[in-house]
């Protein structure tokens, strides 16, 4: 299942395996904090979104599970307090539907009109 639309699924798909995707951390920063950046989704869920649809990326490496307290502290207590009043909702991929597994990240997007 995915949240995108048929067309641009298989952009995505074919970027992927053509090996044209960036890593999540090398696109380009709408805002940084300490253990964490803010880029655009460049591959949005155009099924429920029009616009705006970002992800928090962690600037290292590792499984989504096996962040540091640090890390994590930053992600609850700063980052999604803030991300509460720019976006409707945010989604994190579990691992049947993740597909980046070593980048750690948080998808924030507004709703089309229709669903809100």
């Amino acid at each position: 299942m995915t949240l995108r639309t048929p067309k641009l699924q298989e952009t995505y798909r074919k970027d992927k395996e053509m090996g044209r995707g960036k890593h999540l951390a090398d696109e380009e920063t709408i805002y940084e904090w300490r253990y964490w950046k803010l880029v655009k989704n460049r591959y949005p869920y155009d099924k429920l979104v029009d616009g705006k649809h970002d992800m928090i990326v962690l600037k290292r490496d590792i499984q989504l599970f096996t962040l540091s307290d640090d890390e994590l502290y930053e992600l609850w207590y700063v980052i999604l307090p803030w991300a509460d009043t720019h976006y409707d909702t945010c989604n994190i991929n579990l691992q049947s539907t993740r597909s980046i597994n070593t980048t750690p990240h948080i998808h924030l997007f507004d709703y089309k009109k229709e669903y809100k």
